[in-house]
């Protein structure tokens, strides 16, 4: 399930940094067009660096190479604006190939296409079959099926009723859970279910654990003292954003 989210995390990562790259590209092109003509030659003689701004020249189809005092602020300019270009000549092939790459990642890579190859399946043949892959969506059907034992302390406290039928512990829990209720197309969820903490060999049952339909990704929802209908729904908004593809 982890895995899921990971998957959609990194292409939202990629296409992110494509549209940098991109940008990028169109501003170094766009500086080289107005950089100086020619290059920077630097000169070291015993840790005495020279510079030298090299350039054709056409009439006599030579080279021609004239030195610049770094006193001068006028040099000093045209350096940095040399170096400037040389660094932005290095570096425009190389992103041009990792936007490339980038770009035929994304276009060749569909997760979806492993869970199509079961769908496809005659049914005659398909209830033989165990798929090695589960789409998200009926992990989370599964997921939502499965029997958990919940949180066994003070079950005196279980006194409001939710519309799905739970038994909860305070006004603010019933209006969470109507909410993820209403939203049950958009994500499943259970109550106090157990979470098994492996690192501090312990048990925790966090109020809400979630798990969205589309990534089978999971969210666990903690709240604490009382809340207003405004406050769930802002929090909620907040989950579906951070959570969005």
């Amino acid at each position: 399930m982890k895995g899921r989210g990971i998957v959609h995390m990194v292409k939202n990562y990629l296409q992110n940094e494509y549209n940098i790259l991109t940008n990028k590209i169109k501003k170094i092109e766009h500086d080289l067009k107005s950089a100086p003509e020619g290059y920077l030659k630097i000169s070291n003689r015993k840790n005495d660096f020279s510079y030298y701004h090299m350039k054709n020249d056409p009439e006599n189809n030579k080279e021609i190479s004239k030195y610049l005092r770094k006193k001068e602020e006028e040099n000093t300019s045209l350096i940095e604006k040399l170096v400037q270009k040389q660094y932005y000549q290095k570096l425009l092939p190389v992103i041009k190939e990792e936007r490339k790459a980038i770009e035929e990642f994304l276009k060749k890579y569909h997760p979806h296409k492993k869970y199509d190859v079961f769908d496809k399946i005659v049914q005659p043949r398909k209830q033989f079959i165990t798929p090695a892959f589960i789409t998200p969506e009926k992990m989370t059907e599964q997921w939502e099926c499965e029997e958990y034992q919940s949180n066994l302390k003070h079950p005196e406290n279980l006194i409001y009723e939710t519309n799905r039928g739970d038994m909860v512990r305070s006004k603010s829990e019933i209006i969470i859970a109507d909410l993820l209720f209403y939203h049950k197309d958009f994500c499943a969820y259970r109550y106090e279910a157990p979470l098994y903490i492996q690192e501090k060999r312990m048990t925790l049952y966090p109020d809400f654990t979630i798990m969205k339909r589309s990534t089978a990704e999971i969210l666990y929802w903690e709240h604490f003292g009382m809340m207003d209908v405004q406050t769930v729904q802002s929090r909620f908004a907040s989950c579906c954003q951070w959570h969005h593809d």
